[in-house]
This record gives structure tokens, sequence and C-alpha cells, in this order.
């Protein structure tokens, strides 16, 4: 085990160490930890969003309830479109 191991293995220990102390609960603790992470995570790809649309879309939720209308709009939305293509090729290839 070299240095680095070592000063790695004592921050997780002094990590782990003092919340089990408190709580006693280890998984509590792990769980916590990474709920912060992912919600500081997705309020930065929720600014990252607002900031590479011009402020369009201001918030991850309205961008992907966007993406979901542009691809499955009953009339004008791209799945619509692709089905009416497929129904088109499928007449052209009759006159062949």
């Amino acid at each position: 085990m070299d240095l680095t191991t070592q000063a790695f293995d004592a921050l997780i220990n002094n990590s782990i160490k003092e919340p089990i102390a408190k709580d006693g609960d280890i998984a509590a603790y792990v769980q916590g930890v990474v709920q912060k992470a992912t919600l500081a995570d997705f309020k930065a790809i929720n600014n990252e969003v607002s900031t590479l649309t011009g402020g369009v879309w201001k918030s991850m939720e309205a961008f992907i309830t966007d993406c979901y209308t542009f691809l499955y709009d009953k009339e004008d939305g791209i799945l619509a479109r692709l089905t009416e293509l497929e129904k088109l090729q499928e007449d052209c290839r009759c006159f062949h």
C-alpha cells in the first residue's frame, strides 16, 4: 500500500466514521451523499439547458416535454410524419 492509498483510505474512513457515530447507518449516509451529488448534477444540467437554448427552455423538464411533443404529436410529430412517409413509400412501390 502506497502513501496515496493510505491517505485515501484515511479520508474515506474519517468521512464515514463521523456519520456512523452520529446516525449509526452507513447506508443512509451513502444515500444522502449520492442524492446531494445527483441533485447538484441535475441543477447544473438544468442551468446548461437554459443557457444553451438562450432561455427558450427554462428547464430540463420543459426541454424534455417539447422533445416528447416533437416526437409524438399525433398530427405534426416526427413519428407521425415518418408513418406518412412509410405509407407514401409503400404506395410508390405499387407502381414498380
